[in-house]
């Protein structure tokens, strides 16, 4: 993975940021208990909520719900969680995943395929609530 992305950023593909992976369900400890995998999302294949997406190139895929986080600034040494909370915009979001590996890809397959993430659509961020705490 971290070859195909130094590939990408080589040849010129910008990285807007990153993703989890398999964060719910049956998936959660697909790749080991515990294990969480991670992806990038590239920055030519992030979309505003206003702009129009070529299924065409995405299909075969799903769509799948989201909950974008958006750091404003570097957050570096010891933080609060007042500094984290100025720091980080939330957003509601669509994943697009193209599925181009079949059931029977192993995980490292899947990793190196960037976990199928083709793209994300980011809605409009809102500040993190002051009253929002962690399990509330």
């Amino acid at each position: 993975q971290v070859e195909t992305l130094n590939a990408l950023e080589a040849s010129g593909i910008a990285i807007a940021g990153w993703k989890l992976g398999q964060t719910s369900g049956e998936s959660r400890d697909a790749f080991g208990v515990g294990y969480r995998a991670f992806g990038y999302v590239r920055a030519d294949r992030l979309y505003r909520n206003d702009e129009p997406v070529s299924w065409a190139q995405v299909t075969p895929g799903q769509i799948e719900t989201e909950l974008c986080m958006i750091l404003t600034k570097d957050l570096t040494g010891d933080v609060t969680p007042q500094q984290a909370r100025d720091a980080v915009r939330l957003a509601a979001g669509f994943e697009l995943n193209q599925k181009r590996l079949g059931k029977e890809a192993s995980p490292e397959e899947r990793i190196a395929d960037n976990l199928s993430n083709y793209g994300i659509v980011v809605g409009e961020p809102v500040e993190v609530p002051d009253n929002w705490q962690q399990g509330g």
